[in-house]
């Protein structure tokens, strides 16, 4: 994952889906504002 939540993933292999959704939710956490933050995790 790059710094500003940038993925790279190989698909022409038999990737792990798993791991790819929690990829993408670190990444998203890495770029996204406080407030929206808040609202993903259940806050105001």
């Amino acid at each position: 994952m790059g710094h500003r939540g940038w993925l790279g993933v190989r698909l022409d292999r038999d990737p792990d889906w798993t791991e790819i959704a929690e990829l993408c939710t670190d990444a998203f956490r890495a770029v996204a504002p406080p407030a929206l933050l808040a609202r993903w995790d259940g806050g105001a």
